[in-house]
């Protein structure tokens, strides 16, 4: 069988012999669930040993100059999947970016495992939190912040240039907070500016729409995509944010066949905004 279908594993049987004179009707093709795996790359490891990956209870050993794995354990369509650091390897921290996710109808290979011998702190300001219950996550880096901290730095030291997302995975009592700079690469230092910014009081931001024919629009203020319609005329951005936390609405895709901007997209949440315009045009064709 050349091609297998998506998610399945097709055998053949009784599929070679000649034909006699007569119609062929014995061959026959059983299909069945194919098992799916995580997995992804490794950089950086070099001649180092000890690196175990995990995910759950299943465990992966890296040897010395290892630039992929897969987890052994197969994984169904749905089910949740965390790969993390189980054990460093001797002289290096290895990061996992792309470590928690839901599993597709198809094999998961972009976990990607860094590893360098400087690691560094990954955190920044704090403001607003007069509340119990934030909590903080990168991936499976999670930190519980306690009210009225003003900073914070994630448990875990990452290896230089390894990708990071900070979030909010749990809100505070009584308080929405959002987070701005949470992205980015680790560099040759630590990371001091990302802003989590709290508030009782939190607003939608959005705007207009004009000249939008096709469908494709996506935008996004950092922490949010908004996926737009053909022919919208106005947008709101999927969650209020904290009064206090800067914004930024930028293009992240463009529509079908047009070509959108932005103006006025960026600012200080301290009401509802409602003044970001984006334009859409198709482009002029040469003459």
């Amino acid at each position: 069988m050349s091609t297998q279908p998506t998610g399945l594993n097709c055998d053949v049987t009784n599929g070679t012999g000649t034909v006699a004179a007569q119609a062929v009707t014995n061959i026959a093709v059983a299909c069945t669930d194919k098992p799916l795996t995580v997995g992804g790359t490794i950089s950086g490891l070099g001649s180092a040993t000890g690196l175990v990956l995990e995910n759950g209870t299943d465990r992966y050993a890296a040897p010395a100059g290892a630039t992929r794995f897969t987890l052994d354990a197969p994984q169904s369509p749905g089910s949740t999947y965390a790969v993390h650091v189980q054990s460093q390897p001797t002289g290096k921290t290895c990061s996992a970016s792309n470590g928690p996710g839901t599993m597709p109808a198809r094999d998961v290979t972009n976990v990607s495992i860094v590893c360098s011998e400087e690691a560094y702190g990954l955190g920044g300001t704090v403001v607003g939190l007069t509340a119990a219950g934030l909590v903080l996550s990168d991936g499976d880096n999670e930190l519980r912040v306690p009210a009225d901290a003003t900073d914070f730095t994630m448990p875990e030291a990452l290896a230089r240039g390894s990708n990071y997302t900070v979030s909010v995975k749990l809100q505070p009592t009584g308080l929405t907070c959002t987070v701005s700079e949470g992205t980015g690469t680790m560099p040759a230092g630590p990371v001091t500016e990302v802003a989590v910014t709290c508030s009782s009081t939190r607003y939608t931001l959005g705007g207009s729409i004009s000249g939008l024919k096709t469908s494709g629009l996506v935008l996004t203020d950092g922490t949010e995509s908004l996926s737009v319609a053909a022919n919208a005329g106005q947008f709101s951005m999927p969650s209020a944010l904290a009064e206090g936390s800067p914004y930024a609405v930028t293009i992240q895709a463009q529509p079908s066949g047009a070509s959108c901007r932005v103006t006025d997209g960026s600012g200080t949440m301290t009401g509802e905004v409602g003044s970001v315009r984006v334009s859409c045009e198709a482009p002029t064709s040469a003459p």
